[in-house]
């Protein structure tokens, strides 16, 4: 049985694909990247048993992910607001 790590076939890494539910195959662009950034920097920082490091970026990743979905809200709410008072609707309005 050949090793994992080595080159049995020339074109075995050119025919493998990433499986249809992957993160890469759902990737159209515009994301954040935190998630590719947690990949790479927890395990790096695991490594190095920086637990702070850890602890740092996973926070970062949270609070991004609430002011990212917190403003998403407002501009919804603002959204909704504006149409409220466009269409004349009484009880948005200021009297």
């Amino acid at each position: 049985m050949a090793a994992p790590n080595s080159i049995c076939c020339a074109d075995a890494s050119s025919s493998q694909r990433d499986p249809p539910n992957s993160a890469k195959s759902h990737r159209k662009g515009g994301g954040s990247g935190l998630d590719s950034a947690l990949l790479r920097f927890v395990p790096s920082y695991a490594r190095l048993e920086s637990w702070g490091a850890i602890v740092a970026v996973i926070r970062y990743a949270e609070t991004m992910t609430l002011l990212t979905g917190a403003a998403i809200a407002l501009c919804g709410v603002l959204m909704a607001w504006t149409a409220g008072i466009q269409s004349g609707d009484a009880r948005v309005q200021a009297t």
